[in-house]
């Protein structure tokens, strides 16, 4: 029994150390297959979301002025997000779509 864990030992020993060689090889022969990002490029367009965000945490500010920002505006935000019906989302969208100059 004993000679029989010594051997699953030895064969996971020699399994890690094949391991770090592959690992060793892959890293000195790796290229620098990722792309610098563009700084110049330019930024995507901001999504209904993110314009319907912009006009409340102005009233959420002027509701609650001493309120903690960031997550209390955050969750109240996605609550209000959920509840509004497609109609009332359609001033975000186009406004969104005049940004972007399709309207």
């Amino acid at each position: 029994m004993r000679a029989l864990r010594n051997a699953v030992v030895t064969h996971k020993k020699r399994n890690a150390e094949m391991l770090k060689q592959k690992k060793s090889e892959m890293k000195s022969t790796k290229i620098n297959k990722g792309m610098k990002k563009d700084q110049n490029a330019p930024k995507r367009p901001a999504t209904v979301f993110f314009i319907f965000m912009e006009e409340f945490r102005k009233t959420f500010k002027e509701k609650f002025p001493d309120g903690k920002a960031g997550p209390a505006v955050g969750k109240a935000g996605g609550e209000k997000w959920k509840s509004l019906s497609d109609a009332e989302k359609a001033p975000c969208a186009e406004k969104v779509l005049r940004k972007e100059g399709r309207a």
